[in-house]
């Protein structure tokens, strides 16, 4: 699993990736990014770079930089309709005993967000979030804003968990376009994550037409996760809870056109999303679902380092992401050919920032893993001017 230390700037709370396993730092802490020795034994660093207006080396070679994480930003659209009040797997009420889907995810909730580092950014909205219908199934309220993990936002999100009553239909596509709203309107940086929970079908539209009973077209709502994911980087995961087999198809459709469907799933088999509806045990189900989306939203997403003190330009066509341990490279992981993100790392839309491919992210899990030495640098090719 990767290692991370936190930042100490509360203004713009960062996360360094550090090498994992105590090995030696990737690169240096005094300002100036680390540097290969050249070839032959030179000087090490930067050469063929014009110090003065006389003087230039010959030649120069790529550089690298640390990798600096950007703490995620994660909204919670969370199902509370009327049947989130019932036992999983039944339509009865709790008896002696028994907890209701609601019980059980509000508790997955506090836990998993719990265990998030205090630089990440949550908030919270619930639908349906007034005892209107028809065409005011859905108010543009948040349960909690969006904001940096304090203790008192903590406190916050656990107290209107506490609160809640699940009753209603299912307004799932004007909650998802809200939960968009709240990442967007939100003046952080980091990486943009929506989290939809589910135990049901959609039972109104973007519009609210519906009567909150009968099943409305997902496929609009598809589309926009598709849309906001393309043109946004917002990425979609999604969590069909018990109740919701007849919505596995376009659950999973949403979380394979949001960028977080597993590797290698089918989307029209239902596979992509974190399907609940099999699980005999869904409470320690779904706590390992949010768990897994908790640890999927770090670790992957960094900013582009600046260019080395007394430069002006890197070059950002010419870019990879290396991954060492020892000093020695294991890997390299180039740029997307697509803007399905199969492989390698995609920038986000002003290249102010670097988020691997969900199988690249796994893929160097794994490496982690399997050796506590890896550390992650990027490496930026050999075009740099002076100031």
């Amino acid at each position: 699993m990767l290692a991370f230390a936190c930042g100490s700037d509360d203004d713009n709370p960062e996360t360094v990736l550090a090498p994992l396993g105590g090995g030696q730092a990737a690169a240096g802490s005094g300002g100036e990014p680390t540097l290969p020795p050249s070839e032959g034994g030179g000087p090490v660093g930067l050469v063929g770079l014009v110090d003065d207006d006389d003087a230039a080396q010959p030649a120069c070679v790529d550089q690298f930089a640390e990798l600096t994480e950007r703490p995620p930003i994660i909204e919670f659209v969370v199902d509370t309709s009327g049947s989130m009040s019932w036992v999983a797997g039944t339509e009865l009420l709790p008896g002696v005993g028994e907890t209701s889907k609601w019980e059980i995810t509000a508790e997955a909730l506090v836990t998993a967000i719990s265990a998030m580092p205090d630089a990440a950014a949550v908030g919270i909205s619930y639908y349906p979030n007034t005892t209107e219908t028809g065409l005011a199934c859905f108010r543009s309220d948040a349960a909690a804003p969006i904001e940096r993990l304090t203790p008192e936002h903590r406190a916050l999100i656990d107290r209107v968990n506490q609160n809640r009553i699940p009753a209603g239909g299912t307004p799932t596509h004007a909650a998802y376009e809200f939960g968009v709203e709240q990442l967007q309107a939100s003046g952080l940086n980091g990486s943009k994550f929506l989290v939809l929970i589910t135990d049901g079908i959609p039972t109104y539209t973007l519009e609210c037409t519906g009567n909150g009973r009968t099943r409305v077209d997902g496929a609009p709502l598809v589309a926009s996760v598709d849309e906001h994911y393309r043109s946004n980087a917002i990425r979609t995961f999604v969590i069909g809870s018990p109740g919701s087999e007849e919505a596995r198809e376009e659950l999973s459709k949403m979380a394979f056109v949001g960028g977080t469907g597993a590797t290698g799933c089918e989307d029209v088999l239902g596979s992509c999303h974190f399907d609940m509806t099999g699980e005999p045990d869904f409470s320690s189900a779904l706590r390992g679902a949010l768990g897994d989306i908790a640890e999927a939203t770090r670790g992957c997403d960094y900013a582009v380092p600046e260019p080395p003190r007394g430069r002006t330009r890197i070059n950002l066509d010419d870019v990879s992401v290396v991954v060492e341990s020892g000093g020695v490279q294991i890997r390299e992981f180039g740029r997307a050919s697509s803007a399905e993100c199969d492989s390698g790392w995609q920038y986000n839309g002003d290249r102010s920032s670097i988020a691997l491919c969900r199988a690249t992210c796994d893929e160097l899990s794994r490496l982690a893993d399997e050796n506590p030495d890896v550390a992650v640098r990027v490496r930026f090719g050999c075009d740099v001017t002076p100031t």
